[in-house]
């Protein structure tokens, strides 16, 4: 069944620079631990975070924590949204 359907986009810059000022504080409250090991850039982790708003969005709002959405790699390297 589908819920609904989300789409988003992160602005890379504004990304960059809230990660520079909060950091850790951030990463801690918006990732999961496997999310923040497995982001090797910071492009990964603004698209793991486009991703869970866009997924917040379908379910029709902030239904569930950041951490409890989790983006892992599926098969062939397509990403899959778990609820962790």
């Amino acid at each position: 069944m589908i819920v609904g359907i989300g789409v988003e986009w992160i602005d890379l810059d504004r990304f960059v620079r809230a990660d520079a000022r909060f950091g850790a504080r951030l990463r801690e409250r918006l990732f999961t631990e496997a999310e923040r090991e497995s982001a090797r850039r910071i492009e990964s982790l603004a698209a793991r975070f486009a991703a869970k708003v866009a997924a917040r969005r379908a379910l029709g709002g902030p239904a569930c924590a950041w951490r409890d959405l989790e983006v892992v790699g599926g098969g062939r390297g397509v990403p899959e949204l778990r609820f962790a």
